[in-house]
């Protein structure tokens, strides 16, 4: 099932840890040959595109949806450490998938992370969209998504994040920054919140610097 509340699901991400992944420039093509097969597996294509239908559904408030194929070559983020095994499972570390989903009018790209945990794999809903932010980032963009939002929002209680939109790059490289999965580059999203029926985006900056990200919002 679907989680109620997308970002819920980073409380399972919270220990350990999930940091962008990469691995040593020796392992990288076995790794990423190991995820494939894993990630191509009919069974695990037939969860994501599940998840995927389910999300779109609940979030976007439509009683119907269709996965579109995955793209070829599959795309997707990994988090670590990965391992997969001998028989192409993974074991150990997070990989988030991007899935079209159509239904209702609308088509929106849901974004489905999968994680073992305890040597069970679990495939759940992470953001809508093409946020660059990773799983720990995104979980504390929420709160500022909503800060930039609060004055149309009022006093609704029923508020959704159905999208999200990376839209430019704002700054050079920055070498000395901590986070290196975007080249220390600042940049800026819009995230769409369903708030009671309201449609209202909020533009967030991330500006990565030598402790972590800062994050800013504002409404448009």
């Amino acid at each position: 099932m679907v989680q109620i509340d997308r970002l819920l699901v980073f409380a399972l991400l919270l220990l350990p840890t999930y940091p962008a992944y990469a691995a040593p420039q020796a392992d990288a093509d076995k790794l990423t040959a190991g995820i494939m097969a894993f990630a191509n597996k009919p069974e695990h294509r037939q969860i994501v595109a599940a998840t995927a239908v389910e999300a779109f559904k609940t979030f976007q408030q439509c009683d119907s949806g269709k996965a579109g194929p995955a793209a070829k070559p599959l795309v997707f983020s990994m988090f670590g450490p990965l391992i997969v095994d001998a028989n192409s499972n993974l074991a150990s570390g997070l990989i988030k998938e991007s899935v079209v989903v159509t239904g209702c009018g609308k088509q929106k790209v849901e974004n489905i992370l999968t994680l073992s945990d305890k040597g069970q794999l679990k495939s759940i809903a992470g953001l809508p969209g093409t946020s660059k932010a990773d799983p720990l980032l995104a979980k504390d963009s929420k709160q500022y998504a909503y800060m930039g939002a609060v004055r149309k929002i009022g006093q609704c209680k029923d508020i959704r994040i159905i999208d999200t939109r990376y839209e430019d790059y704002e700054g050079p490289p920055n070498p000395k920054a901590k986070s290196q999965s975007e080249g220390g580059r600042p940049w800026r999203e819009t995230w769409t919140l369903n708030a009671c029926g309201t449609l209202v985006d909020t533009v967030i900056h991330y500006i990565p610097d030598e402790t972590g990200t800062v994050i800013q919002s504002a409404t448009q």
